[in-house]
């Protein structure tokens, strides 16, 4: 795995697994209990990626948020 692309916008709440040479998804995992309105960047520990849903150009959202997902145990 190379790269941990995501929707934004009002996509579903989910993040993708990629083929370094060809581009193409192997894997999409679904982040349950996360309601995506604008995800926005991922960052990476050893065991862990966060995701932040923090998209606010407008200044109006009040609902932002981090989600974190224990890498070990996504399937």
């Amino acid at each position: 795995m190379l790269c941990n692309p995501f929707n934004d916008s009002d996509g579903n709440a989910e993040i993708y697994k990629l083929d370094k040479p060809s581009g193409n998804i192997t894997q999409s995992v679904h982040l349950i209990n996360a309601k995506s309105k604008d995800l926005e960047n991922i960052a990476c520990e050893v065991r862990s990626l966060y995701i932040s849903d923090k998209g606010n150009n407008l200044s109006y959202r009040k609902d932002l948020a981090i989600y974190k997902m224990d890498t070990l145990t996504a399937a």
